[in-house]
């Protein structure tokens, strides 16, 4: 057979991950929402990360993220696509394709807002990017707050990303980055690590209550990544997510983890706080890693691969209590 173009890619993928009744339980009916968003979203010759991002508790629904690490030097987007974005592209393209940088999109599929995305871009440390890419989108007015923000975070907790969200209330840019596992157990262990950071911060938002649920998550986790909400005024606003990384759990060990059941596993945990429903146990049965036989455009065979994995559970805290609780999986076809 022939590889599939990106778009009929994702197609297949989707599929995959939705059949069993998880299209329903997990993502809502918004599959044709889902296709149009890639579409506005896909650049020739690039292949991205897709995540679908969805809750584990309340009406079920999905929103996609779109991330590229490399992009083809001179793409452009064809029209009504690219959700106005060529400069970013054109900018982004001229960066080193070997230091860790991530650029892209997330679209409010789950809500039915497609017209407008948000953008992510992964600068790590090279925290001297964020402001040419500010630039590009015509945002340079933020850089200032972020930087800022950047400058007082611990140094267990380096900014490492910056997503905004043009279409959305209140116009926050988020930041966030990784924390290591020897952070997240630190942050566990440590007494007055987690509120000293916060402080260190800026943010105001936390309470005994809220420590104790962060500490235990910790307590389970190994990789954690941090994100706030830069509010215009360039304070920190009342929200703090948590997400702890799954990506080290292969797809093949999904349903093994997923099944331990003991107390100390995260999903165990986030139900006994009463942040999540039963749906999480259909999770494994969406991951999968699979390889099928296809010509290149040389015409030669290779293998294109499919997969899709674990990628992060993320705790919302707003007004210092847990709100909501999504789940990430990541897709690749390559």
């Amino acid at each position: 057979m022939k590889a599939p173009d990106m778009v009929r890619s994702f197609d297949l993928l989707y599929k995959m991950a939705a059949t069993g009744g998880r299209a329903d339980a997990l993502f809502g009916t918004n599959e044709e929402l889902l296709r149009q968003a890639v579409e506005k979203c896909v650049i020739e010759k690039s292949t991205p990360d897709y995540y679908l991002e969805f809750p584990l508790s309340g009406t079920p629904c999905t929103d996609l993220v779109v991330l590229y690490t490399r992009i083809t030097d001179g793409f452009q987007f064809p029209p009504r696509r690219g959700f106005g974005y060529q400069r970013m592209i054109d900018w982004y393209s001229t960066l080193p394709s070997d230091r860790g940088y991530a650029m892209g999109f997330e679209v409010d599929t789950g809500s039915k807002k497609t017209d407008q995305a948000g953008i992510y871009f992964q600068p790590r440390r090279s925290i001297e990017l964020i402001e040419p890419f500010l630039k590009t989108v015509g945002e340079e007015k933020r850089a200032s707050s972020y930087l800022a923000v950047s400058k007082r975070l611990p140094s267990h907790m380096p900014s490492s990303y910056i997503g905004l969200f043009p279409g959305r209330p209140g116009s926050i840019t988020r930041i966030g980055g990784y924390m290591t596992v020897e952070t997240s157990k630190a942050l566990a262990e440590t007494p007055g690590l987690l509120e000293e950071s916060f402080e260190a911060a800026g943010f105001q938002a936390w309470d005994n209550e809220m420590l104790s649920i962060c500490r235990d998550l910790y307590s389970s986790a190994k990789e954690t990544n941090f994100q706030f909400d830069i509010l215009p005024d360039g304070s920190l606003g009342d929200t703090f997510g948590l997400d702890i990384s799954l990506l080290h759990i292969k797809p093949k060990e999904a349903a093994r983890w997923l099944e331990e059941g003991n107390e100390k596993t995260i999903m165990a945990k986030l139900k006994n706080y009463g942040l999540i429903d039963d749906r999480y146990k259909m999770l494994a049965q969406a991951s999968f890693a699979k390889g099928i036989y296809a010509a290149k455009e040389d015409k030669a065979t290779g293998l294109f691969k499919l997969f899709c994995r674990f990628a992060y559970v993320k705790v919302k805290f707003k007004k210092k209590k847990p709100q909501t609780v999504k789940f990430y999986l990541r897709l690749n076809a390559c």
